[in-house]
């Protein structure tokens, strides 16, 4: 027993708790988080999921897609069910989309490139290009006016 909780302490309780947990086979999934802690007391963040439950992600590029398709006379919607086809130095590669990380300004899209099964980073302007209708068109009615104009 110890007398002081330690990052170490606390590692070795979560790697117990693991253990349990997986000897068990409950039939879902179970992640362990960051713990917080003092001298005398700690806990875990415990994320429990459903086998088949989307990622973070996924569920991001679902809610990601809705919005584009709700709002598409303004926005590219994109088709996660296309797979684009690029051609490189190293050959042909195929790549479906299969992430969306909202926060990330630079590159928010995740692609699975179905040769290797490795996902990628990918912008929004690329994915757009890959991903979009080539048919799409901006519809919205942009009316513009100079506040500092007279009718």
């Amino acid at each position: 027993m110890t007398n002081k909780i330690t990052p170490k302490y606390i590692d070795k309780v979560r790697d117990k708790l693991k253990s349990i947990i997986d000897k068990e086979n409950l039939g879902f999934n179970v992640e362990f988080g960051s713990a917080r802690y003092d001298s005398d007391t700690f806990t875990i963040k415990l994320k429990v999921s459903l086998p088949n439950a989307l990622s973070e992600e996924e569920k991001a590029l679902a809610h990601e897609l809705k919005v584009r398709e709700a709002n598409k006379s303004w926005m590219k919607p994109l088709d996660s069910t296309k797979i684009a086809e690029l051609s490189t130095s190293q050959g042909k590669r195929k790549y479906k989309l299969c992430g969306f990380k909202p926060r990330a300004r630079k590159n928010p899209f995740i692609v699975l490139n179905l040769i290797d099964n490795k996902q990628y980073l990918m912008s929004e302007q690329r994915a757009e290009m890959l991903f979009c209708d080539p048919k799409w068109k901006n519809t919205h009615d942009y009316k513009i006016k100079n506040f500092g104009e007279k009718k």
